[in-house]
């Protein structure tokens, strides 16, 4: 059966190639009829037609020609980026904490010519040797969809191994994939939880976090006072975020008294630092500003 469709393909190749020919061919001819030229003019016009669907033929099989190569490079090149790092793997003796590291530094683009999919190669070397860091990386390349399709489930089963050995940047990332349900029912009791086991390690996102609950009262009643705590950690650590709340907490009063020189001090850090405000943050100080504005007497 698949040599009748190889033989067709072949004859309507070959007839293609042939119409190709024979269109210019019979225009000359009609163009010699009408304005009468002679016999001479007629052979010099049918050569012209004759070379141009040649011309036709040879573009048409120089394209298929050139994309093959390019097919062929595209797939050398591929080729070659597995075996440098599968190289790259040996020099490394297979050691997980090597293998995240030279990870890393192919998903950022660090000089080391690889991409994600080599990322993705070693994160998963090292996560199927129980390594925390890898199966972290491995987690987050399925929850953003680097190199492989976003995909939170398995992002969350990922996460929840890194977590449960202590890893504090998946805990916090777990904790996130709860309180955004994530692959997850949304659930801020169980997200605290994992922000706070990671805050505890000193992680500084999950502090910043960790203090926004208790701000929010998201997980846990409204604290100001644990929220301010938290917040200062993470400011204290030189988080931009951090800073920036801390002044707003001393400029409103919330969890310690007004202090607006304090405010002043934590606003001008942040500054110096390039500090940048959320829009999560902006909506939750326009929020505080409305009460204080409420509890101020006209």
């Amino acid at each position: 059966m698949k040599g009748c469709f190889a033989l067709l393909k072949c004859y309507a190749y070959v007839f293609a190639m042939c119409l190709v020919l024979a269109v210019p061919v019979l225009l000359s001819h009609m163009l010699s009829d009408k304005f009468g030229f002679g016999s001479k003019t007629r052979a010099v016009l049918a050569c012209i037609a004759l070379g141009v669907g040649m011309a036709l033929i040879e573009y048409e099989w120089t394209l298929r020609v050139l994309g093959k190569i390019r097919l062929l490079c595209k797939r050398w090149m591929l080729n070659a980026s597995a075996s440098a790092c599968v190289e790259k793997i040996d020099e490394v003796n297979e050691t997980p904490a090597e293998m995240v590291k030279l990870g890393i530094s192919y998903a950022a683009g660090q000089g080391v010519g690889g991409d994600f999919q080599d990322a993705l190669r070693l994160f998963r070397e090292a996560a199927k040797l129980g390594d925390s860091d890898g199966q972290t990386c491995l987690g987050l390349m399925y929850k953003n969809g680097q190199g492989v399709r976003q995909d939170y489930e398995q992002a969350v089963i990922l996460l929840r191994q890194a977590a449960k050995q202590g890893n504090p940047t998946a805990q916090n990332c777990l904790g996130s994939m709860y309180t955004d349900g994530e692959g997850v029912p949304q659930d801020f009791t169980e997200g605290m939880k994992w922000f706070q086991l990671a805050a505890e390690q000193g992680n500084v996102d999950a502090q910043f976090n960790l203090g926004e609950m208790y701000e929010l009262g998201k997980g846990t009643p409204v604290d100001f006072a644990e929220a301010m705590k938290w917040f200062r950690m993470a400011a204290e650590q030189g988080d931009k975020n951090g800073q920036i709340q801390v002044a707003w907490m001393y400029q409103f009063g919330k969890g310690v008294p007004i202090d607006l020189g304090e405010a002043d001090r934590w606003m001008s850090i942040a500054d110096a630092e390039g500090g940048d405000v959320s829009s999560r943050q902006s909506d939750n100080w326009m929020k505080i500003a409305a009460e204080q504005a409420g509890d101020t007497p006209l």
